[in-house]
């Protein structure tokens, strides 16, 4: 399984734009079409952050590459 640098993201996002952005304004951006409540959102990312899904949405890693400002593959390094 494949952990998703998603903190790592958000720190990134508030070291070039001097806001933060918690992981609920996150959830609620790149998954504004996904029909679940805030919390599950929320639920979402932080499973993918601890690598338990075996395969990841690869349309929502890119959605949170963008938004975050980092490539997609830095969402993927675990080094």
């Amino acid at each position: 399984m494949m952990k998703i640098r998603i903190k790592e993201a958000r720190r990134h996002y508030r070291e070039k734009t001097g806001v933060k952005l918690t992981q609920r304004e996150l959830a609620e951006a790149v998954m504004d079409d996904y029909k679940g409540s805030t919390m599950a959102k929320i639920t979402v990312l932080n499973r993918m952050q601890a690598g338990k899904y075996m395969f990841p949405n690869l349309d929502l890693i890119r959605r949170i590459a963008e938004y975050c400002g980092v490539d997609y593959n830095f969402l993927l390094n675990n080094k």
